[in-house]
C-alpha cells in the first residue's frame, strides 16, 4: 500500500537534525557505524559537522531507528552557482525496515529544500529500484582519464598534521577553482574525506598546494587537488612517480577533454530536477563530495 505520510499513531518521532541533542546524536552514530562503518563521532569531535548536514531522523525510546541526511551543497558550473541537495546517510535499522520509513524522511526533505536547483545521490546496487519511485531518474557520469603522461617522480611531502594542517584548512578556505564542476563552502564533507585519506595526501611547497592522490601499478587516481594558486593539472606532472604513464581523475578537470562513460560500480548517481548542463558537459560529481 502507497505510504501516505507520517501518522502520529506511529510509535515514532520525528527529529530534524540531532546535532545538540546528545543522547539522539550518539544514537545516529552508532546506526552509521553499524550500517556503513562510518566514524561519523570522530568527525563531529573534530567539530566538522557544520551548518549544511542536516540529518532527518525517525526515532523510538530515545534510539534513532532510520534516517536520511540532506547535504546543502553549492556547486561552480560553467561560472555560474548551482544549489543542489545531496541526500546521503540513507539508513533504517535493521528491525524497521519495509515501513516506509527512509521513503518518509527523503519527501520530508524534497518538499522543505523543493527552491533548489536539483537533488542527487549515489545508489548501490540494492537500491536502485527504489529511488525512481520518488522521482529520480539514473544518470550517467563520466570518467576522466590522461594517458602516455611523463612524470618527473620529484619527492612530494607526505602530509602530517603537525607540519600541515593548518596551512591545509587555509588553503580550503581559499582555494581556487580546478575542475569543471567544483564544490563550494562545504568545509565538513572536504574535511570528512580528508581525516579519512591522510596516508594519499601530499603537500607542494613550490606550488603550494596538496594534492589526493593513489597509484596502483602505472595508473595515479588524482582525486582531489588544493590550492590558493592558479595553475593547471600539468603543473602537478613533475611531483607524481615517474612510472605512472596515466592518470585518472576523481573529478572533471578543466583542461582535459578525453572521458568515458563510468562503470556504475557500487555509486549509481540518481538526480531529481534541473540537471541539463550536468548531462551536456559530460560531468561527474568529485568523488570527494559523496556523502
Amino acid at each position: 500500500m502507497k505510504n501516505k505520510g507520517f501518522s502520529p499513531m506511529q510509535p515514532y518521532l520525528f527529529v530534524k537534525n540531532c546535532k545538540n541533542n546528545e543522547v539522539l546524536r550518539n544514537s545516529f552514530f552508532d546506526l552509521g557505524e553499524e550500517i556503513f562503518s562510518l566514524n561519523l563521532r570522530t568527525w563531529h569531535e573534530n567539530n566538522c559537522w557544520k551548518d549544511d548536514y542536516i540529518p532527518y531522523s525517525f526515532a523510538k525510546n530515545g534510539v534513532i531507528i532510520a534516517n536520511a541526511s540532506a547535504n546543502l551543497m553549492k556547486f561552480c558550473l560553467n561560472d555560474g552557482i548551482k544549489h543542489y541537495i545531496q541526500i546521503g546517510t540513507v539508513m533504517t535499522h535493521p528491525d524497521y525496515r519495509n515501513r516506509g520509513l527512509a521513503t518518509m524522511l527523503i519527501e520530508k526533505i524534497l518538499a522543505d529544500y523543493k527552491g533548489a536547483d536539483g537533488f542527487y545521490l549515489f545508489a548501490n546496487e540494492n537500491a536502485v529500484n527504489f529511488y525512481p519511485k520518488l522521482g529520480f531518474y539514473k544518470t550517467k557520469e563520466y570518467l576522466y582519464r590522461q594517458n602516455n603522461v611523463a612524470c618527473g617522480g620529484l619527492a612530494a611531502e607526505k602530509y602530517d598534521d603537525l607540519r600541515h594542517k593548518e596551512r591545509l584548512l587555509h588553503i580550503l578556505q581559499h582555494r581556487k577553482t580546478f575542475c569543471k564542476l567544483q564544490m563550494q563552502d562545504n568545509i565538513g564533507l572536504t574535511t570528512f574525506h580528508i581525516n579519512s585519506m591522510k596516508p594519499y595526501i601530499y603537500y607542494v611547497s613550490p606550488l603550494n598546494a596538496f594534492f589526493i592522490a593513489e597509484t596502483k601499478g602505472s595508473t595515479l587516481t588524482l582525486y582531489d587537488v588544493f590550492s590558493d594558486n592558479r595553475m593547471r593539472e600539468s603543473d602537478l606532472l613533475p611531483y607524481f612517480p615517474a612510472n605512472v604513464d596515466t592518470i585518472e581523475y576523481g573529478y572533471a578537470p578543466n583542461d582535459i577533454s578525453q572521458s568515458t562513460l563510468k562503470n556504475d560500480g557500487d555509486d549509481v548517481l540518481f538526480t531529481k530536477g534541473n540537471f541539463d548542463e550536468f548531462i551536456k558537459e559530460k560531468l561527474c560529481f568529485p568523488l570527494l563530495t559523496h556523502a
